[in-house]
């Protein structure tokens, strides 16, 4: 997804229909567009902005400078924002963001397409490509359709877990595959013979660097120097 910021006219644009108005239902073909209505709904939302986007999203949209604005200057007015999102390795970083952006930042598992509904408006957008720019999206101010979402993001939120929660689950995974990859290192070296081993205070010699290894464990001798082959002990 290209990024792009909202236009100044957009910004200001209040969104209050008249007694009269018709409702709108809008098919959105361009990026710009795009940005420029999910910039406003954050910029005419009253009490609350709800957002369900897929993984890709936060990365592509977190650091859109007039979407910052919008979401820091909608917070500041005492809109809630909540949003619900697969949190990956791959976007954790940019999640992190969002959550100091926003008021609570939710994970769910397999979240595709992309939609954010506030107390009166509602957008809609498919799957983000990963290259180009997002060129299909349905905007509309129909009171029901707007209720309806409404609807769907709760029973969505009610089954998200809390971003720390799968942060935390993230996190710990990292560090067990980091020690899975120290311990077969640690375990590859073990069976190297291209040195040997010298405890400086017995004068015990090994071959293997687990026999090395061992023998501190259970002596107490931490003096030991390698000696790899070709050099001079």
């Amino acid at each position: 997804m290209a990024k792009c910021e909202a236009s100044a006219e957009v910004m200001g644009t209040d969104h209050k229909r008249k007694e009269n108005q018709q409702p709108i239902v809008m098919m959105l073909t361009d990026q710009q567009d795009i940005i420029d209505r999910l910039t406003r709904i954050f910029v005419n939302a009253d009490s609350e902005i709800c957002a369900c986007i897929e993984s890709e999203t936060p990365i592509a949209t977190t650091d859109i400078e007039s979407l910052v604005k919008a979401k820091l200057a909608a917070r500041k007015r005492g809109v809630k924002l909540r949003y619900i999102t697969e949190i990956k390795e791959g976007n954790l970083y940019y999640c992190r963001k969002q959550i100091g952006m926003i008021t609570e930042l939710r994970h769910l598992d397999f979240v595709k397409g992309n939609f954010v509904v506030s107390d009166k408006e509602f957008l809609s957008v498919p799957l983000i490509p990963e290259e180009g720019p997002v060129t299909e999206g349905i905007y509309t101010d129909v009171d029901a359709i707007v209720l309806q979402q409404q609807l769907i993001f709760e029973t969505l939120w009610k089954k998200a877990r809390p971003a720390e929660e799968r942060i935390r689950e993230l996190e710990r995974r990292y560090n067990s595959q980091e020690k899975f990859v120290e311990e077969e290192n640690n375990k590859k070296q073990q069976k190297i013979i291209d040195r040997i081993y010298l405890c400086m205070k017995c004068g015990a010699s090994f071959i293997y660097r687990g026999e090395a290894l061992q023998h501190v464990s259970e002596t107490g001798h931490d003096e030991t120097r390698e000696f790899p082959f070709g050099n001079s002990i």
